[in-house]
């Protein structure tokens, strides 16, 4: 059974200095989530993912602007009325490493000996 699809945009895509007509982007509803993308070889790897249409969209945007075309090579995508590209939230920062208190350490002076400072070891060495 086919599912049904819904335009949503298109992409133009210059290959070299020859013309080419835009590539269609359509969305598909796949259970809980919809997916955006192109119906077309070699570009229709490339898929959106989101919750809603808008969601799908900015996750294509961020997926598309990650090949390795240059920017004068395409423009767009430009969406259909109604569509707003929503940029996914960022990743959460991981919590800030908090020091531990472990047991103090006595410090050690330029003798090696701990407890021992260098001035009683001057003062030793200078009145023997």
């Amino acid at each position: 059974m086919a599912r049904a699809r819904r335009f949503v945009g298109t992409i133009h895509v210059f290959q070299g200095p020859q013309k080419s007509n835009p590539t269609g982007l359509y969305a598909i509803r796949n259970g809980e989530e919809f997916v955006i993308g192109p119906l077309v070889d070699p570009w229709k790897n490339v898929v959106g993912k989101g919750l809603t249409i808008n969601k799908a969209a900015g996750d294509f945007e961020i997926k598309w602007k990650a090949r390795p075309l240059p920017a004068d090579q395409y423009t767009g995508p430009h969406w259909e009325e109604g569509i707003k590209a929503e940029k996914p939230a960022p990743p959460p920062k991981p919590p800030a490493a908090v020091p531990t208190a472990g047991p103090a350490k006595e410090a050690t002076p330029a003798g090696g000996q701990p407890g021992v400072s260098s001035d009683s070891i001057a003062s030793a060495s200078s009145g023997s």
